[in-house]
């Protein structure tokens, strides 16, 4: 009955450790609050770069579409 008594007192001492190794590394709330406010200000700064490069590529296409007629203003 000792021994048994004694390995149980060891496994609870190290449930105790995994308890307190757990809660020290564990998200809480907070933690979750500041990554959800992250990724959304990820996703508007992802959205804003798209616009921008749809609004350079349709500039240069439609700047693309006028050379020649400059070309052809310049050559006159």
């Amino acid at each position: 009955m000792e021994p048994d008594l004694a390995e149980l007192e060891s496994d609870i001492a190290a449930i105790k450790i995994d308890i307190a190794v757990l809660k020290a590394t564990s998200a809480t709330k907070a933690d979750l609050a500041v990554v959800r406010t992250e990724i959304a200000d990820l996703r508007t700064a992802i959205a804003e770069a798209k616009s921008a490069i749809i609004m350079w590529v349709m500039g240069a296409i439609f700047l693309a579409q006028l050379l020649p007629i400059f070309s052809k203003l310049l050559i006159k």
